[in-house]
């Protein structure tokens, strides 16, 4: 591989890195008074997705440039960091590689991990004793994005990124709920009639449930719902769905629809 060692200065006019529309200041004392680039997400959630942030690499050269974008939390860290080609979906990539005098968007997905149940909050959320409130606080997260070029030794741009980290105030059992029809032998005459139609037809054999309203196995779930902290939670319920009736289980709550 090729590589290229050229002064502080002189590299600095190879690529830019641009936040929020802003870039390194460009001065003669561009390594000791530069402006930082900053990504301040906010206010974050714990497991929840975030996409709405990015930072452009632009290659100010004649020449295609290959970059490494890095991050500084440790591989222990519990925090979800990538750097991505889109917002859309995750597009990883190994190394970038951004075309003469052009540029090249990246997206960060950022998502915090919640802390550990434990054992008696988990019992609370199946339907269990109550296992004790956590602190309600938030913490402040803080790292850097490296920004390197392969041909340029020693050189990087840093992005330094900040954000307020909320533990989740409401605990789901379950967020996904499976239901299965039954299944239903059909008869033998009902067989007959659906083997001589596909025939004459040439078309699929499709048999149908001899009922509009087939048997659902288990015949119902129950989501628990907890406040996982010490100060009162209000919130709310809604069901949109249109084959299944979804009610609370105490008489002191109700559901409303959509």
């Amino acid at each position: 591989s090729m590589e290229m060692v050229v002064s502080h200065v002189t590299a600095s006019d190879y690529f830019a890195v641009i936040v929020d529309g802003k870039a390194r200041a460009r001065t003669d004392a561009q390594e000791l008074e530069q402006s930082e680039l900053e990504i301040n997400l906010g206010d974050v959630y714990d497991d929840v997705l975030y996409v709405n942030r990015s930072f452009v690499v632009e290659n100010l050269s004649a020449m295609p440039l290959h970059f490494m974008i890095q991050h500084s939390l440790p591989r222990s860290s519990a925090t979800e960091i990538n750097f991505s080609l889109s917002n859309l979906s995750l597009k990883l990539f190994s190394t970038l590689l951004v075309p003469p005098h052009a540029s090249t968007r990246v997206y960060l997905h950022f998502r915090t991990a919640a802390a550990e149940k434990a054992p008696g909050k988990a019992a609370q959320l199946d339907g269990g004793a109550d296992g004790g409130a956590l602190p309600c606080r938030a913490e402040v997260l803080g790292f850097e994005i490296s920004v390197s070029c392969h041909l340029i030794k020693d050189y990087h741009k840093v992005i330094t990124v900040s954000a307020l980290c909320h533990p989740t105030h409401l605990g789901v059992s379950n967020t996904d709920v499976e239901f299965c029809a039954a299944r239903v032998e059909p008869s033998a005459s009902g067989a007959d009639a659906t083997t001589r139609a596909a025939s004459a037809m040439s078309t699929a054999v499709v048999i149908r449930s001899p009922s509009l309203l087939p048997r659902l196995e288990p015949p119902q779930q129950c989501i628990h719902i907890a406040n996982l902290h010490s100060a009162p939670l209000t919130y709310a319920v809604r069901s949109s769905c249109c084959f299944f009736h979804v009610s609370a289980d105490s008489d002191e709550s109700s559901i409303a629809d959509g």
